[in-house]
């Protein structure tokens, strides 16, 4: 393939699209970079192979692009040449050993290399995680200090998390962290659903991974504290199941008011997403930690009410236009009870712009090239 290329790593996607957050980053900033590539490069998408190098990844964009099966040829090995950049979209945490191969051999052909940092938390909160992502995350992390130009990371928060745990470890990044924007419109096209149903009942949802750190149980705890005292309030989980919650799963799922007014649903395209947010009152997010919380932009986009954790990255995302609980801020039991009482007070979360996938684009474009 003659010319410069932007080789866009989607390795991950490729294997397994489970839907979840930073897969779906991968897929709409491929598409903007595809729509609308960096000055003087070629975008390819690419996968690593056994044998620790790159190949395109075709069978990939014939599934992403709609084209027929085998319509784009074979998935060859890439040969890195310089003026190429690297682009480590997704996240290769699971392979390690291979991905440093091959970055190796990015660098020793004169590519430049950028990496996406989405969060430092099996780092910060091992006791959130399973051990092999733990261990998965320490092996992939001094990848990134040996061999990024840039570290491009999804939020202001995530960037001082990855200064901080390089400073504690005595490694250097030496300038190379910027912040990138995320962005969420393009979920919008097609979406179908209307808020306040008839019926007058109030629809809470609650988007991401099942999950401990994401709080489910806490807010089951408190919907049934207000379903005991009569309110008619839903509450909607989105999200595959994770790890560490088979005894929630159950207590989801053999709850008496399961399918009337607690609904989980494990498995949803973009469409079936943007309709829940559509169809919602409030977006409630209680996650304990996060590197940005795109279910926050995506339901800002869509007009939807926000009550979030009081949490930094949450402040720095959305700002006045959410109410948040905990910490120095109202109970979530407070915040609910208020948020049922007067929802029209609530900020208007369309206050202000959110950042598209554009900008997401135009921000990753602009590190492509040499400061």
């Amino acid at each position: 393939m003659p010319g410069k290329r932007l080789l866009i790593d989607v390795t991950e996607v490729d294997l397994e699209d489970l839907g979840a957050g930073i897969q779906r980053v991968t897929k709409r900033v491929l598409a903007e970079l595809l729509r609308a590539p960096p000055e003087g490069l070629t975008v390819v998408p690419v996968r690593l192979a056994v044998e620790g190098h790159y190949c395109l990844a075709w069978r990939f964009c014939e599934r992403f692009l709609g084209f027929a099966a085998d319509s784009l040829g074979a998935e060859r090995k890439i040969v890195p040449a310089a003026g190429d950049v690297f682009l480590g979209l997704d996240f290769c945490r699971r392979h390690a050993a291979k991905l440093g191969l091959a970055l190796r051999e990015m660098k020793e052909a004169d590519v430049r290399v950028l990496m996406l940092v989405y969060d430092l938390l099996p780092l910060r909160h091992p006791q959130w995680f399973p051990p092999d992502v733990v261990s998965e995350f320490k092996a992939w992390l001094p990848l990134l200090e040996e061999h990024a130009d840039a570290a491009l990371c999804i939020s202001e928060t995530t960037r001082m998390d990855l200064l901080g745990a390089f400073a504690a470890s005595g490694a250097k990044l030496d300038g190379r962290a910027v912040t990138i924007p995320l962005g969420a419109d393009a979920l919008w096209v097609n979406a179908q659903g209307s808020r306040s149903p008839e019926s007058g009942v109030q629809r809470v949802l609650l988007v991401g991974t099942v999950e401990p750190r994401k709080g489910h149980g806490e807010v089951l705890d408190v919907f049934e504290r207000l379903w005991a005292n009569g309110h008619r309030i839903e509450l909607v989980f989105a999200g595959r199941l994770g790890w560490h919650v088979e005894d929630l799963r159950r207590r989801i799922r053999q709850h008496p008011l399961y399918g009337r007014q607690l609904h989980w649903h494990e498995s949803l395209d973009d469409i079936e997403l943007s309709s829940l947010y559509a169809s919602a009152d409030l977006l409630l997010m209680a996650s304990k930690g996060e590197g940005f919380g795109l279910p926050v932009a995506e339901a800002g986009h869509a007009g939807c009410r926000l009550l979030l954790r009081d949490l930094p990255v949450f402040r720095e995302v959305a700002g006045d236009r959410a109410r948040y609980f905990g910490n120095a801020s109202p109970s979530l039991d407070e915040a609910l009870a208020a948020f049922i009482q007067a929802p029209d007070a609530w900020p208007d979360p369309r206050s202000r712009p959110w950042p598209t996938w554009r900008d997401s684009g135009a921000a990753i474009s602009l590190q492509c090239f040499d400061p």
